[in-house]
């Protein structure tokens, strides 16, 4: 809103007040074009003072023009309409900027995790074959009834002895004892026993030992190699695709042979359904 000069503002009597040319201009534009929304002007001229207006009808005159004139609104509507337009195309510009860093920081973070699963499964199976390395000289013996105060030592001994045919004394085992708990009985209600660990001074000794392993075939006694618990499940389920009689173990190896023949071998369950590697 045009407001008045703020002496006339406070109560006092208004006074004339000298007009400029600019002000004159503006008097006959406003009398010119809005004569119907403000008649102050047009009837002050003849009685006033040459020169002289009373600056409170000015600017009554000059808010009535204001409030009754389209120019306004539409330069209000135009003035909108520019500024929406700049500020989204500077929205977008932004937008497109973000989304741009965005799918760039994306790339980066699929990179470094298939580094990182990488890195894991390396790390993952150097840890898996250490713990099989130092797993080499054991076996696992199943089979054997448990009893009370038994010296697993001289079962072993025992039972290479008299049922597979390798003699050893005592002393090249470094260390034998049952492991696991106690199963529960099987279907028929018979007794299960813990298998015996064994682990021998020698890889020698274990190797002639498990060698012979075939001559157990029938005794209900089998032997197996230590394996870790990844191996373990290669082997699970290398066994349940090709069958018990077509899988065994070979130091820390699982191995089988297809029904087309081919032979195969892994370490890890990705290895049983990549392309058969040959057996060395």
């Amino acid at each position: 809103m045009f407001r008045s000069p703020p002496q006339l503002r406070s109560g006092s009597k208004s006074q004339p007040i000298p007009l400029t040319s600019s002000d004159k201009k503006l008097v006959r534009s406003l009398s010119s074009s809005s004569t119907s929304s403000c008649p102050e002007l047009r009837t002050m001229a003849p009685t006033d003072k040459p020169g002289k207006v009373d600056p409170v009808v000015v600017a009554d005159c000059v808010n009535k023009y204001l409030a009754g004139n389209d120019v306004v609104t539409q330069l209000v509507a135009r003035l909108t309409e520019e500024l929406k337009s700049v500020v989204e195309a500077a929205v977008r510009t932004a937008l497109t900027s973000v989304n741009l860093e965005v799918e760039k920081l994306r790339g980066e973070v699929a990179n470094l995790s298939e580094k990182v699963r990488q890195l894991d499964d390396k790390l993952t199976g150097r840890a898996d074959e250490l713990e099989q390395y130092q797993r080499r000289n054991n076996i696992r013996v199943f089979g054997i009834e448990e009893t009370a105060g038994e010296n697993t030592d001289a079962i072993v001994v025992g039972l290479c002895r008299d049922k597979l045919g390798v003699d050893l004394p005592v002393s090249a085992i470094c260390r034998s004892h049952r492991v696991g708990g106690h199963p529960r009985p099987g279907p028929d209600g018979s007794k299960r026993h813990r298998p015996i660990i064994v682990r021998f001074v020698s890889y020698r000794d274990r190797r002639a030992v498990y060698g012979h392993k075939k001559n157990l075939k029938g005794t209900g006694v089998t032997i197996r190699e230590d394996l870790t618990t990844q191996r373990v499940e290669v082997l699970r389920r290398a066994t349940a695709q090709y069958g018990p009689r077509s899988t065994w173990t070979q130091d820390g190896r699982v191995l089988w042979i297809n029904g087309d023949g081919v032979k195969g071998v892994a370490t890890r369950l990705s290895d049983l359904t990549s392309r058969p590697a040959a057996i060395q």
